[in-house]
This record gives C-alpha cells, structure tokens and sequence, in this order.
C-alpha cells in the first residue's frame, strides 16, 4: 500500500517547483526592465581652465567677469541652481586666508538671500570632496529649501561652489551635485 501521506507530499513538491518558477520569472522580468533603462548621459562642460561633467538635461550659463569665473548650472522646471565661481587670479599663499573667508562670505550671504533667511548666520559646518580634494562647506536651510556652499583652494585659485534646490527636488537634484563635484577639474596656471 502507497505511504499514509505520498499526496500530501505529493503536493509540497509541486508547491515548491512552483515557487521556484515563479521566483525565476520574477527574476528575468526585473533583469530585463533593469536592463531597458537607459543610463542617463553626461555632457562635459571645458573652457579656459576649467571642466566639468554634468548629466543631460541641464543648461550652463556662463556669467563670468573679470575678476571671476562663473558657471551656473539649472535645468528647466526645476528649482535647481548650482554655480561653480573660481577666481581668475592666483593667490598669494600669505593672502589665501582672507581671500577664502571674504570670497565664501559673500556666497553664503548670496545663497542666504536666496533661501530668503534673515542672517546667513543660521549653518551647519561640513566637509565634502571636490574633484579629488577635500573642501570645507556650510549648509543653510529655510522651511522648504536648502543651500550648500563648498569652498578651497586649487592650483593657486580660490574656488567655490554653491548648491541651492527645494526639498522637493532634493531626490533627483543630487545627482547633479554629485557628478559636478566629483568632475571638477582646474587646470595649473
């Protein structure tokens, strides 16, 4: 006579082949979705000393003056404005002190202005890399937006970068914040 409980074994093993099944299916249904979508694409942004990259979908405007390299970064519909700023003339080591200080002063009161804060004295202190270099920064918040400011120097010039975007956009905007710092390059004099 057959086992007591063949049918009830019976049935384990195909509940367990049909898990399997259904498991591998789940599987190469998300590797091909995985695999359909589309790594987005970077530009490469390069003019008189400076480069960067930046993903697609992003304009830059060059405002430079004569005493200032500047870039600002935006991409329509968003509240995103990210602006690199790099002095055009070389510090003297003994000046590089006060020029740091006066130089991120006056964009830490511009991103304060921004974010519509009454002081800019409201910041938390951080650290972060720039290119291959680690930079000094603040953060400033206001209810619903947030500024960053990052500054160093590099090759003999003093340089800055300044972060301003919504919370609501805080998701899909970092990843521009992240791809400019980590490409940053400025060239020696």
């Amino acid at each position: 006579p057959p086992p007591r409980y063949a049918g009830k074994d019976i049935l384990m093993t195909l509940i367990n082949k049909l898990t399997v099944a259904i498991a591998m299916i789940t599987s190469l249904l998300t590797l091909s979705v995985y695999a359909q979508s589309p790594i987005p694409e970077l530009n490469h942004f390069a003019t008189r000393g400076i480069s960067f990259d930046y993903p697609t979908g992003y304009s830059v405007a060059d405002e430079s003056t004569a005493e200032a390299q500047r870039f600002v970064l935006t991409r329509k519909g968003s509240s995103v404005q990210l602006t690199i700023f790099v002095m055009r003339r070389l510090t003297h080591p003994d000046e590089l002190p006060a020029a740091l200080d006066n130089f991120k002063e006056s964009i830490i009161e511009k991103v304060g202005t921004t974010l519509g804060l009454a002081n800019s004295g409201e910041r938390t202190a951080s650290e972060t890399q720039l290119g291959s270099r680690q930079a000094e920064g603040v953060r400033l918040r206001s209810a619903r937006r947030t500024g960053e400011v990052i500054w160093l120097e590099w090759n003999g010039r003093v340089v800055a970068l300044s972060f301003v975007r919504s919370d609501a956009d805080e998701a899909v905007e970092s990843r521009l914040w992240e791809t400019v710092r980590s490409s940053l390059n400025i060239e020696k004099r």
